[in-house]
């Protein structure tokens, strides 16, 4: 008799299975803890690797803005170093005379993974805007610039424009014919505006007040308006053509009513001619820095502004030597920072000239900084933000716009060393404003008048846009957010550009 299955086999088959189902849980088990515990592990040296990296970039900024307060002028960028596992990068941006951009840059490898923090800030220079009288733009354009258009415009009349200066929105303009000081109220300009915006002034009010002395004012040939920011009055300060008055003080507070304050003839200046005459002048901290053409006299002057309506000048007055004789030249435009004083000049063995003004009575050549370039073409124009120096020539057959490293004039040895490559504009560099990443530039190229520049990159400057001013700039131009003030040789001399 055959005998019959119990079935013990199948009870056998199925308990090996769940042996072999439990052994497959329980590594799977295990892996999952494995993997967590090293996820975990992970994560926390990502956190601490993370947090670290934030420490140090945030000490960067903390200890560029401590410098900042210090000495504004010194913090500038510092190229990538090792610490650890990271490199450290800080990457500061002049974005105006008075306000630095710094971005600090931590990156790291944790195989196969890069990481990186980046934190930004900004940094105001308020002793910087105090020196220039309130005159520093706060913020850089925001817009492209790419086709520049004309917003609102004036003329005036009689006279052509001579110079320019712009404060709070206010155009200070200097001609060539009574009443000489023209002013504008731009702040309720509207697009496409013409006319309306001049203020009426007497026009033998200055004229008559200048012959009260028995001095002639004829030309207006350059103006500096700052604030004084204990009584928060406005002056105007102006370069005038006159043998026995070349610099005067206006007081500018009231735009309806200005008032002059003060005349002066500067010292030991031999009247007879133009080259006796002011010629350009700049204001930084509490001082006149004027200058005439090429005279037999000295052609650089330092004034006291204490008091405005009492200016004293400083010293004897000092002659633009240059490196080599003949001593004297013309200074085209000039700017001081940090007791130090850039002229733009006409002068073939020294197109960029250096003067220490730390002592306003005895300025002294720094002839180890001063800089001789090719050609016998004359600097025509300058422009300071930051370390980074931007000269203007007249036209010649190459590059015309140069960048220079000033962070440290005082230690250069051979002349201030040129960043980059030199800039090909195509015509001779009348004016120029420099902010952000634009260089706005007043050429005498026809049908190109107003030239819009990249210069984000001071080693690869590039062309934006060139604008048909319709004549020629001869006055300069000037900017505030987000406007160029420009003035011409033709109706409309006015001209408010914009970026629409």
């Amino acid at each position: 008799m055959k005998a019959q299955s119990i079935g013990k086999k199948y009870v056998n088959g199925f308990a090996t299975l769940e042996i072999l189902i439990a052994f497959a849980v329980l590594i799977l088990s295990i892996s999952a803890v494995i993997l967590l515990a090293f996820g975990n592990q992970s994560i926390i040296v990502d956190s601490r690797t993370n947090s670290e990296a934030l420490y140090k970039a945030q000490k960067m900024l903390e200890e560029a803005r401590a410098a900042s307060r210090q000495d504004f002028f010194s913090v500038n960028s510092i190229t990538t170093t090792s610490d650890d596992i990271y490199q450290k990068t800080l990457n500061v941006i002049d974005l105006t005379q008075c306000e630095k951009q710094a971005i600090s840059t931590i990156t790291w490898n944790l195989n196969p993974r890069s990481q990186k923090i980046e934190l930004t800030t900004f940094f105001g220079d308020i002793a910087g805007t105090l020196a220039l009288g309130g005159d520093c733009a706060v913020n850089p354009p925001e817009e492209g610039w790419t086709n520049p258009q004309r917003f609102a415009s004036d003329t005036l009349n009689p006279g052509k424009t001579t110079a320019i200066d712009v404060l709070d929105k206010i155009a200070y303009l200097g001609a060539d014919k009574k009443p000489y000081l023209y002013i504008a109220d731009t702040r309720g300009a509207v697009i496409n505006q013409i006319g309306g915006m001049l203020i009426g002034i007497a026009s033998n009010k200055f004229s008559n007040d200048f012959n009260k002395n028995g001095d002639l004012i004829n030309i207006i040939n350059d103006i500096d308006v700052y604030k004084d920011s204990a009584t928060s009055n406005v002056y105007a300060l102006i370069a005038m053509a006159s043998s026995t008055a070349q610099f005067a003080v206006i007081d500018v507070t009231n735009i309806h009513n200005p008032n002059l304050l003060a005349v002066r003839k500067l010292n030991n200046v031999v009247p007879g001619g133009m080259t006796s005459h002011g010629y350009r002048i700049y204001y930084y901290d509490k001082k006149a820095f004027i200058v005439t053409r090429e005279t037999a006299g000295p052609e650089f002057h330092i004034f006291d502004l204490s008091s405005p309506g009492n200016p004293i000048e400083l010293g004897n007055g000092t002659k633009l030597v240059g490196p080599t004789p003949p001593n004297g030249t013309t200074a085209n435009d000039l700017v001081v920072s940090d007791d130090i004083a850039y002229f733009a000049a006409e002068k073939n063995s020294a197109e960029l000239l250096i003067y220490d003004v730390l002592i306003p009575s005895a300025p002294s050549f720094m002839s180890n900084a001063t800089v001789n370039l090719s050609g016998n073409e004359n600097g025509s124009s300058l422009y300071l933000i930051g370390n980074k120096l931007y000269f203007g020539r007249e036209n010649v057959t190459g590059a015309e716009l140069y960048v220079f490293n000033a962070s440290n004039p005082r230690t250069a040895v051979g002349g201030l060393s040129i960043i980059g490559n030199p800039s090909n504009i195509g015509s001779g560099i009348l004016d120029m404003f420099v902010i952000g990443r634009f260089g706005f530039i007043v050429s005498g190229k026809t049908n190109e008048e107003f030239q819009v520049w990249n210069i984000s990159n001071p080693e690869d400057i590039q062309n934006i846009a060139k604008y048909n001013f319709g004549n020629i700039v001869a006055g300069g131009l000037d900017y505030e957010p987000d406007f160029i003030y420009a003035t011409g040789d033709a109706t409309p001399n006015f001209q408010i550009l914009y970026s629409p």
